[in-house]
């Protein structure tokens, strides 16, 4: 009768107490800092097997990487062996940004002062205004200071404007002064001008015949004549010599009277010196046309300069 072969079966050896003794193994390794064991490849090409102490030190390794934990190693005084402890460190704040100073508004005196330092330099060059305009340069002026003051210890803004006021009612104040100087040297020159014009004018009206007649021109009558030609014919005259005093070259008019003894006047007559320089003198013959019936009376007559002109 066939019996059959008895096979002995080769079975694979139980990993579990290797897989005990290598965790065991393993974990006092990873308390000393050491690495896990990793059996070597298969021979075969295969894949090798993945123990469950490669899984635990990878799932410790993810763990440890994901902590805000630093371990601090301290020495055991019995043992000497190092245990580490987790110390906790707490987050870093935020840095926080610097509060923006609050930008304040110009005070109402700063404000007031900046517009009458306007005005006061639109007014200053106005003659008469710029009185007014002075004042507001320094009630403007004021304010400012006052402004600048209260802007640099901080109780409102406008600190510029406040410069700029100051500055302005400076320059109003300024303006005001140099235009009434300039205005009124201006006026001083016209008066002065109208006087010359005046004077000119009574000097050529004739108005200042004794004025001229002392300063200006000098006016020398001679003895009047009559002698008769060989025809008849009488030729008469007085002659005149006029001399001009003045620094300036002038013109003159002079109007010269015959008067008999009471006092009547016989006859007058004119006489003009044209553009006589500076101490230059000039004769001249006047009442040189005298009818026949009148000779004996100017023969007799009183001759007087009656009025002078000068131009």
């Amino acid at each position: 009768m066939y019996k059959p072969r008895r096979r002995t079966l080769l079975t694979r050896p139980s990993n579990t107490a290797r897989t005990w003794s290598e965790r065991s193994s393993n974990s006092t390794r990873m308390m000393h800092g050491a690495r896990p064991t990793v059996p070597p490849a298969s021979t075969t090409g295969r894949r090798p097997i993945t123990t469950e102490s490669q899984e635990t030190a990878r799932l410790f390794k993810r763990s440890s990487d994901r902590t805000c934990v630093v371990m601090s190693t301290t020495q055991n005084h019995q043992g000497g062996s190092s245990m580490t402890q987790p110390t906790y460190t707490p987050p870093t704040p935020a840095p926080q940004r610097p509060r923006e100073p609050q930008h304040q508004g110009a005070g109402g005196l700063v404000i007031t002062g900046f517009v009458l330092a306007i005005v006061a330099i639109v007014l200053c060059f106005v003659p008469i205004v710029n009185n007014f305009a002075f004042v507001l340069a320094v009630v403007g002026l004021i304010f400012g200071i006052i402004g600048l003051v209260g802007a640099s210890k901080g109780k409102h803004g406008g600190k510029g404007l406040a410069i700029a006021a100051i500055v302005i009612s400076v320059v109003s104040g300024i303006g005001v002064l140099a235009s009434q100087a300039f205005y009124s040297a201006a006026l001083n020159k016209v008066s002065e001008g109208l006087d010359e014009v005046s004077a000119s004018l009574d000097a050529a009206t004739g108005d200042k015949t004794d004025e001229l007649l002392g300063t200006a021109v000098d006016v020398q009558l001679g003895q009047f004549t009559a002698t008769t030609g060989q025809y008849g014919i009488t030729d008469t005259g007085l002659p005149v010599h006029v001399t001009n005093k003045t620094t300036e070259s002038h013109s003159y008019s002079i109007h010269i009277e015959a008067v008999d003894a009471q006092g009547t006047r016989i006859l007058d007559d004119y006489l003009h010196a044209d553009g006589l320089g500076a101490g230059q003198s000039q004769d001249f013959k006047e009442f040189q046309f005298v009818s026949s019936d009148k000779i004996d009376a100017m023969k007799n007559a009183q001759f007087k300069v009656v009025e002078v002109s000068q131009y």
